[in-house]
């Protein structure tokens, strides 16, 4: 099959991410974001898989954590513009219009993308590590750029403006490798959240999750 460099470069796109996506839909929405073009979107909800028909005027287009989202503004008749960001891989249909929408600053800062937030997530405006053995490599590849001093084979990581979640989850994923030094109020919750999974996942709390799951499937057959 000839492709031509663009059709190179959206077959890249569109199978580069976490969530497999039709590279034909990326495409589609690709257009519609650089022709500034409100769509007709068949997207299919998270909760329940429902499929809703959207009139979406996309303003961002962007790669999160290995998922290719836009951010709309959704468009009605009936109600008012309302912002919401959309995964490409749950769009099973797009249909650019003719209707042309201006660019709104509020939404895309276009000169400068790093700006950008696709979800009004709780942020952190600094965030000190201590990382050690497996932590270190690891912050380096998948955490944003910060400041960092090494000591050895150990560092201290200094980040900023960074979400809440990603410095939870990836102090809990390193095994004691990773430690918050600041704030210290993050330290305490994340200590809260390992002893609620230890809790989660005694023994005591397995067994007693088990037999529950058996009563319910196997006596709940029979009465």
């Amino acid at each position: 099959m000839d492709f031509n460099n663009f059709d190179i470069l959206i077959e890249l796109a569109a199978s580069g991410g976490r969530a497999g996506i039709d590279p034909m839909i990326f495409a589609e929405v690709f257009r519609a974001w650089t022709e500034r073009r409100t769509s007709q979107i068949h997207y299919h909800r998270a909760e329940d898989g429902a499929v809703m028909d959207l009139f979406a005027e996309p303003h961002i287009l962007k790669m999160r954590d290995g998922v290719w989202y836009i951010k709309c503004r959704l468009v009605s008749r009936n109600t008012e513009p309302v912002i919401r960001t959309l995964a490409l891989h749950r769009i099973s249909e797009i249909y650019p219009t003719n209707r042309i929408f201006e660019r709104d600053l509020k939404l895309d800062n276009a000169d400068d993308p790093h700006d950008i937030q696709l979800f009004a997530l709780p942020r952190h405006s600094e965030v000190k590590l201590h990382l050690k053995n497996t932590a270190v490599q690891y912050a380096l590849e998948y955490l944003p750029p910060g400041e960092f001093e090494m000591n050895g084979i150990e560092m201290t990581l200094t980040l900023y403006d960074i979400e809440d979640y990603r410095i939870r989850n990836f102090v809990l994923l390193s095994g004691g490798n990773a430690t918050v030094i600041y704030p210290a109020e993050l330290r305490s919750e994340i200590i809260s959240d390992a002893q609620a999974c230890l809790d989660a996942n005694s023994f005591k709390n397995v067994v007693k999750s088990r037999l529950k799951w058996i009563k319910n499937s196997f006596f709940g057959k029979l009465f």
